[in-house]
C-alpha cells in the first residue's frame, strides 16, 4: 500500500489509498483541484501573453515500483478557469461523457463563442507527470464528440510544445517548437453525430481516427497525410518529406524530435473558426514508455446522494381520488411500494448498491419515485432552484421485454410566477387551479434515435449517450401537448429552456384545438422532479430505474443512486476502547461520542442509531441521547463502562437492526486543589543572620472526587537568611496529587555603619582643571556581612583617589549589604583653579575700503583663548565700547582703528591683548557728466559771457578736501566771455570752425579733472561750448567785426588802414587775374571781358562791366551798386572787378 499526496498552494490533500494488488488504477478523486503552484501561480510568457501554467504539485512523489500504474487526474467544473487562464473556459457538463475507469462524471463542451486553450502539462513545474522526451511518448488519445459534423469538422486539437535549446533550435519565438495533432486531419477519419468519437496517435483496430502531425514553422499549420508519431520519433526525421509538393513552409533540415523535451502540451478549440462550435472533450491519456499512463478526466462537480429508503410512492386507485388535495399539502407520505433489489444496478455512475423496479397493471396504479420537492429536508438541494438552473438530466432503466414501449418516464413540475398564469387546461379538463403550474414531461421510447435491448441498462439523457442514441424529447402537459410525440416534432431539453419559447413552434405536438403559448420556462422554479411507471398501462409491464444525474449551469452536477433495501442487517464497525477525561471541577464527564461506521443494507449509511446505552461500573445503566447524526451525549461519572450502540435499518424492508458495544473509560485525570499558606516575610534575629520559631499557617485543599487523604510539608526549624521554600503536599483517591509551595523570607534589616573621612584641599595641576588626589577609604562593619566594601558616587569604585576637577566635590561613601540596607559617609574635595588663561590675537589687519561707502566689512577678527579649565569669557574693545565674544568682525572706519582684546576664567584671572585694523580708501572720485552749451554771440569780436559750473564732484568719504579744476582757466569754474574772433599784433584773426549758409561757428572743448584728499583722481568730464554768429558773406568773420561784410575777405586786408577792406574800398585797389595793384594813373581804363577778366585801356574808355559789382564813384553814396556802364575816370576806384 502506498498514498499518492498532492499539495496545494497552503493546503495539503491525502486524495487515496491505493492497494498495489492486480491492476488497479490510480484514481485522483473529486474535490480535488488539478492544479495548484507552489505561489499559486506559474509564470511563462508565450507570444507575448502571460500564460499561467497550473501544475500538481507532489509533495511525497511517485511510487518507484516497477509494475505500470494508470493515473486518473479529475478536472471538475471548479478548475475551468485555472487551466484555461488566458482564453475563455469550456462548459462542464453534468452529463455523459466517456468511461474512465467505468466510471463517468460528465465532459466538458467548447463555449461556441471563443477559443479555449486547456493547459495540461509544464515541465519546469513539480508534477504527477515526469519530465519526458517526445520519443518517451507510446500514445496520446482523446475523445470528442461532434453535434454537426456535415457542416463542420473542426474540432478540439493537441500541441505539444518542446523545449527550445538555444544552442541546438531556433528559438526566436515561443511556438517555434510546436507539435500539433489536428483530428480532421487524422488518417482514416471516421466520425458521427452525438457520439463520442476516439483519435489516437495508433488509431482504432480498423486503422481509423489516426492523429497524425504537423509543425509550424518548419510545416504549414495543417495538411493532410502528415507524419505519425512513430515517423517524429524516427531518426533522420524530415518535414519535406511530408508536406505536400508545392506546400510551404517545408522544412528538408533533420530535426531528432524523440529527444527532445516536452515543456508543454494543451488542447484547444482554434483560434480562427472558434465561433459556433461546441464540440464535447472528455478523457485526454498520455502513456509513456515506462508504462505509465496519464488521462485527464473532464467532468462536472459531482455530488452523489444515495436514494433507497423512502423517496419514492405509489400511487393507486385508492388515492388518485385525493391525489390533488395530498399534493397540494406536499403529500410526501404515501405508501411505499416500488421492490427493492441490492446487486446487478449500473455502477456508470457510482458503486452499485442495487435498483428499484416498477410494476404496472390495467387499473390506475402508479409507481412513482419523488426524486426532489421543493423545501423538503433531507434531499440532494434543500433550496430553491429555476429550470433554467438546470443544463441536463439523465436516468437508467432496464427492461426485460422491449416489445413494448411503456417505461420509466420523467416529469418536472414547477412552481407559479410572475412570468406564467398557471392555467392548466389539458384532455379538455378545465382546472381552474391545481397544485403545480407546469409539468414538463419526457416519455424514454419518445427520445431522438430511440434505442433498448432486452435486459441491457439504457440511459437517457437531455444529450445523446455516449453511442448518439436516447435524447429526450419533451412536452407539457399543463399546456395541451401530447405525452407522446414523435422526437422530430418535439423540442429538445435547450430549445425547451431557451429564451422567447413557444408552444405554437412545435405545433404536431399540440393536441386538437390547441395553439401553444409562449412559455418562459428558465426563471420558473421547480416544485419536484419526479420518475413514474405510468397509471392505465398494460397489465404487468416490469421495468427498472437506476440512478438518475442532474447537470447545473453552474458547472455542478448530482447523481441520485437508486438503492435497494435489502434483508441483511446493517454492518456496524468495530469500536475501540475510548478513554474522556473528566469535565473540570466535576466527577464525571459531559460526553458526545461519535457512533461507529454503519453499513446499511442498501450499502450506504439511510439507517440511524435507535439507542445508546451505557452499563456503569456500579451496575446501573445510563441512557444517552442521540442527534441525527448518531452522536451520543450525556453526563458519565468516573469509571469504566459499556456503551452498547444500536443501529436500525431506515428502509422499507424488514427493520433489520444491529448492535456493537464499545468500552467508555472516564477518567478522573484532575488533580486535587492545593492552596498553601500566603508566603511569609519576617527579620533576622537580634545578632543573628537566620530567624526560627516561625507560624507558617494553614493549607486549603479540596478534590472534584471524595477520598482527599491528608497533607503534609518539608519546612525546617531554622530559616536561613534569604528565601525558604516550603513544599505542601496532598493526594487524592485516584492517586493524583497536587503540590504547592509556600515561600518564607528572612530579611536582613540591619544597616552597615562607615568610618568618618577629612576633608581635602588642594591646587590644580598646572594646565589641568583638576589635580590628582589620593584619598582615604573608610572603615565598614556589618551585623551578616564580614568583608563588605564601600563604594563612593565619584568613580563607583571602592578607592576614592582619583582626579578631581576645580572646585568643591562631595564624595559620598555608601555600603549596601546582602538585605539591602545601606549606610552612608561623606568627605569634601575642594580644588582651587590659580593658573591665568591665555589669548592670542591675530596680526595687525589692512583692508581696503567696501565699494561706495567710508568703511569696510573686516572679517576674520578673532581670538583663540585657553585655559586649564572651561568658561573663559572673551570681550573686545573698539572705541570704547566692549562687546562679549571672541569675534571682532564688523565695520571699521577708513584709518587705524585699535581692538582691546580681555580673556578672564572662572577664578577672576585675565589678559589683555591688542590688535590694530586699517581700513585704506583706495576708491576714485566721481564727477557728474556734463551737457554741451551753445551761445549766439555778437559784438566786436562776436563774443558772448557764457556761465560754465564745474561738474559735481562725488566721493565715497566725503567732498571736503577735494580739488577740482579745468584747462580752461584752471579754476573750478569755467564761466567767461567767449568769442569767435581774437586780437594778434591789431588784426583780428578768426578762430571759427565753419561758417555755413550764413552761420558761422566756434568749438571749444573744455575738460575738468578732479582728486580727493589722499590723491584718488576721478575720470575727466568734458564739455563743448559751440558759438555761433553771423556771416554773410561765407569768410568766417561775423558781419559784426568783418571790415567788408558784403565781400568774401578771409584775409581782411585793408590797404589804407581806414576800417573798411579792399574788397568794399575802390581806392585800396583791385584784383586781377588773382593779383591786387593800385590805380594812381587817370590814363588807366579797366575793360571788362565776357570772362570778367580785365584789360587796360586808355582813360577814355569806358569799363564794361558784365557783373553787378559793388563801387565806389565818388558820386554816389559808398557801397551802393555800380552799372555796367559807370565810367571810370581820375579818382575813381573800381573794387574786385574779377569778381
Amino acid at each position: 500500500m502506498f498514498t499518492h499526496v498532492l499539495a496545494f498552494g497552503v493546503r495539503m490533500i491525502v486524495l487515496v489509498t491505493l492497494s498495489t494488488i492486480e491492476t488497479n488504477p490510480i484514481i485522483y478523486e473529486r474535490h480535488t483541484p488539478l492544479f495548484a503552484l507552489r505561489n499559486q501561480l506559474y509564470k511563462s510568457v508565450l507570444n507575448n501573453r502571460l500564460i499561467l501554467i497550473l501544475y500538481i504539485n507532489l509533495i511525497m512523489g511517485l511510487s518507484t515500483q516497477a509494475f505500470a500504474e494508470d493515473y486518473i487526474i479529475p478536472l471538475d467544473s471548479s478548475m475551468l478557469n485555472t487551466v484555461t487562464p488566458d482564453s475563455a473556459d469550456p462548459v462542464a457538463y453534468g452529463s455523459s461523457g466517456v468511461l474512465v475507469n467505468e466510471k463517468d462524471k460528465g465532459f466538458w463542451r467548447a463555449n461556441g463563442q471563443s477559443k479555449s486553450f486547456v493547459y495540461l502539462y509544464y515541465a519546469d513545474a513539480p508534477s504527477i507527470l515526469p519530465n519526458f522526451d517526445i520519443g518517451d511518448i507510446t500514445e496520446i488519445k482523446f475523445h470528442t464528440r461532434f453535434q454537426d459534423s456535415a457542416n463542420d469538422l473542426v474540432n478540439w486539437y493537441m500541441t505539444f510544445y518542446t523545449r527550445c535549446e538555444a544552442e541546438h533550435h531556433d528559438c526566436d519565438a515561443w511556438y517555434r517548437k510546436q507539435i500539433t495533432a489536428e483530428p480532421m486531419y487524422s488518417a482514416n477519419q471516421e466520425i458521427s453525430d452525438h457520439k463520442w468519437i476516439e483519435f489516437s496517435t495508433s488509431g482504432d483496430a480498423n486503422g481509423n481516427n489516426q492523429l497524425l502531425f504537423s509543425g509550424f514553422p518548419s510545416s504549414p499549420l495543417g495538411f493532410y497525410n502528415g507524419p505519425s508519431l512513430a515517423d517524429l520519433q524516427a531518426p533522420n526525421f524530415k518535414w519535406s518529406d511530408y508536406v505536400p509538393n508545392g506546400a510551404n513552409p517545408s522544412n528538408p533540415s533533420v530535426i531528432n524530435y524523440a529527444d527532445q523535451e516536452v515543456l508543454m502540451f494543451t488542447i484547444a478549440t482554434g483560434s480562427g473558426w472558434a465561433n459556433g462550435f461546441e464540440g464535447d472533450l472528455d478523457a485526454f491519456t498520455i502513456s509513456l514508455s515506462n508504462g505509465d499512463s496519464y488521462t485527464f478526466d473532464f467532468n462536472a462537480t459531482q455530488e452523489e446522494f444515495y436514494l433507497g429508503c423512502g423517496a419514492h410512492a405509489k400511487l393507486d386507485q385508492d388515492v388518485w381520488g385525493p391525489y390533488e388535495q395530498a399534493y397540494a399539502q406536499y403529500g410526501l407520505n404515501l405508501d411505499v411500494t416500488p421492490t427493492m433489489f441490492t446487486s446487478d444496478g449500473l455502477s456508470d455512475f457510482s458503486e452499485d448498491y442495487g435498483y428499484w423496479r416498477g410494476e404496472t397493471d390495467t387499473v390506475y396504479d402508479a409507481t412513482e419515485a419523488i426524486l426532489y420537492f421543493n423545501g423538503f429536508p433531507g434531499q440532494f438541494r434543500s433550496d430553491s432552484f429555476t429550470v433554467g438552473d438546470i443544463q441536463s438530466i439523465e436516468y437508467i432503466t432496464r427492461k426485460g421485454d422491449v416489445s413494448h414501449n411503456e417505461n420509466w418516464h420523467l416529469s418536472i413540475y414547477t412552481v407559479a410566477n410572475s412570468s406564467n398564469d398557471c392555467t392548466v387546461d389539458e384532455a379538455g379538463t378545465n382546472y381552474a387551479s391545481v397544485w403545480y403550474c407546469h409539468r414538463i414531461q419526457a416519455f424514454p421510447d419518445n427520445a431522438d434515435q430511440y434505442l433498448m435491448s432486452a435486459n441491457e441498462w439504457t440511459i437517457f439523457s437531455t444529450e445523446y449517450d455516449r453511442e448518439g442514441k436516447n435524447q429526450l424529447r419533451f412536452s407539457d402537459n399543463g399546456q395541451g401537448t401530447h405525452q407522446s410525440v414523435n422526437a422530430s416534432d418535439a423540442p429538445t431539453w435547450s430549445e425547451l429552456t431557451a429564451p422567447n419559447f413557444s408552444w405554437a413552434n412545435y405545433p404536431n405536438v399540440m393536441r386538437a384545438g390547441k395553439t401553444g403559448q409562449a412559455v418562459d420556462y428558465s426563471d420558473e422554479p421547480v416544485l419536484g422532479i419526479y420518475l413514474t411507471m405510468g397509471s392505465g398501462w398494460s397489465n404487468n409491464i416490469i421495468s427498472d430505474l437506476d440512478g438518475l444525474r442532474i447537470g447545473f449551469t453552474d458547472g455542478t452536477s448530482t447523481y441520485l443512486d437508486i438503492n435497494g433495501t435489502g434483508e441483511s442487517a446493517p454492518t456496524l464497525g468495530a469500536t475501540s476502547t475510548l478513554t474522556i477525561n473528566n469535565d473540570v471541577g466535576d466527577c464525571s464527564a459531559n460526553v458526545n461520542i461519535a457512533p461507529p461506521s454503519a453499513v446499511d443494507s442498501c450499502g450506504g449509511n439511510q439507517g440511524s442509531f435507535t439507542s445508546a446505552n451505557m452499563l456503569l461500573d456500579d451496575g446501573s445503566t445510563l441512557t444517552l441521547n442521540l442527534d441525527a447524526q448518531g452522536n451520543a451525549s450525556g453526563i458519565v461519572p468516573v469509571g469504566t463502562h459499556i456503551l452498547t450502540w444500536v443501529y436500525q435499518n431506515d428502509a422499507g424492508g424488514p427493520y433489520d437492526s444491529a448492535t456493537v458495544d464499545q468500552t467508555i473509560i472516564v477518567v478522573d485525570a484532575e488533580a486535587p486543589s492545593l492552596t498553601a499558606p500566603a508566603d511569609l516575610s519576617t527579620a533576622t534575629d537580634v545578632d543573628l543572620c537566620s530567624a526560627s520559631g516561625l507560624s507558617l499557617g494553614n493549607a486549603v485543599v479540596s478534590d472534584n472526587c471524595a477520598g482527599l487523604g491528608a497533607t503534609s510539608n518539608d519546612a525546617p526549624n531554622v530559616f536561613n537568611l534569604g528565601a525558604n521554600s516550603v513544599n505542601w503536599t496532598v493526594r487524592d483517591a485516584a492517586g493524583n496529587t497536587q503540590t504547592a509551595s509556600q515561600t518564607v523570607t528572612v530579611l536582613d534589616q540591619q544597616a552597615p555603619t562607615l568610618s568618618a573621612l577629612a576633608p581635602v584641599n588642594a591646587s590644580n595641576d598646572v594646565s589641568a582643571c583638576s589635580a590628582v588626589l589620593s584619598l582615604n577609604i573608610p572603615t565598614v562593619t556589618d551585623n551578616c556581612d564580614q568583608n563588605l566594601t564601600a563604594s563612593n558616587n565619584f568613580n563607583q569604585s571602592s578607592d576614592a583617589s582619583d582626579t578631581y576637577p576645580v572646585g568643591l566635590t562631595n564624595v559620598v561613601w555608601t555600603v549596601t549589604d546582602q538585605g539591602g540596607n545601606s549606610g552612608q559617609t561623606s568627605q569634601n574635595v575642594t580644588v582651587t583653579d590659580n593658573e591665568a588663561p591665555d589669548i592670542v590675537v591675530g596680526a595687525a589687519v589692512t583692508q581696503n575700503n567696501d565699494f561706495g561707502v567710508c568703511e569696510a566689512q573686516v572679517n576674520g577678527l578673532s581670538a583663540t583663548v585657553s585655559d586649564n579649565c572651561a568658561g573663559v569669557s572673551v570681550t573686545h574693545t573698539v572705541n570704547g565700547q566692549s562687546t562679549v565674544g571672541a569675534d571682532a568682525s564688523g565695520i571699521y572706519p577708513v584709518g587705524t582703528t585699535s581692538i582691546t582684546w580681555r580673556v578672564t576664567d572662572q577664578a577672576g584671572t585675565f589678559q589683555v591683548k591688542t590688535q590694530e585694523v586699517t581700513v585704506v580708501d583706495n576708491e576714485d572720485p566721481h564727477l557728474s557728466a556734463l551737457s554741451d552749451v551753445t551761445v549766439n554771440v555778437s559784438g566786436n569780436l562776436c563774443s558772448a559771457f557764457v556761465n560754465l559750473v564745474a561738474p559735481t564732484f562725488t566721493d565715497n568719504c566725503g567732498t571736503h578736501a577735494s580739488t577740482v579744476v579745468n584747462d580752461y582757466n584752471n579754476g573750478s569754474d569755467a564761466s567767461g566771455s567767449y568769442a569767435i574772433l581774437e586780437t594778434q599784433g591789431g588784426q583780428k584773426v578768426s578762430r571759427a570752425d565753419q561758417s555755413v549758409n550764413g552761420v558761422v561757428s566756434r568749438s571749444i572743448v573744455i575738460t575738468w579733472t578732479g582728486s580727493d584728499a589722499i590723491g584718488n583722481v576721478a575720470a575727466p568730464q568734458s564739455m563743448t561750448l559751440t558759438l555761433n554768429g553771423t556771416d554773410t558773406d561765407g569768410d568766417e568773420f561775423c558781419n559784426d567785426g568783418d571790415n567788408c561784410s558784403e565781400q568774401y575777405n578771409p584775409s581782411q586786408s585793408d590797404i589804407d588802414h581806414d576800417g573798411e577792406g579792399n574788397a568794399c574800398d575802390c581806392g585800396d585797389g583791385y584784383a586781377y587775374n588773382g593779383f591786387v595793384s593800385a590805380l594812381d594813373q587817370a590814363s588807366s581804363l579797366v575793360v571788362s571781358t565776357a570772362n570778367g577778366q580785365f584789360t587796360a585801356s586808355d582813360a577814355t574808355e569806358q569799363a564794361v562791366n558784365q557783373y553787378s559789382e559793388l563801387c565806389d564813384d565818388g558820386n554816389q553814396v559808398p557801397g551802393d551798386a555800380c552799372t555796367n556802364t559807370c565810367q571810370v575816370g581820375p579818382n575813381m576806384d573800381m573794387i574786385n572787378l574779377a569778381g
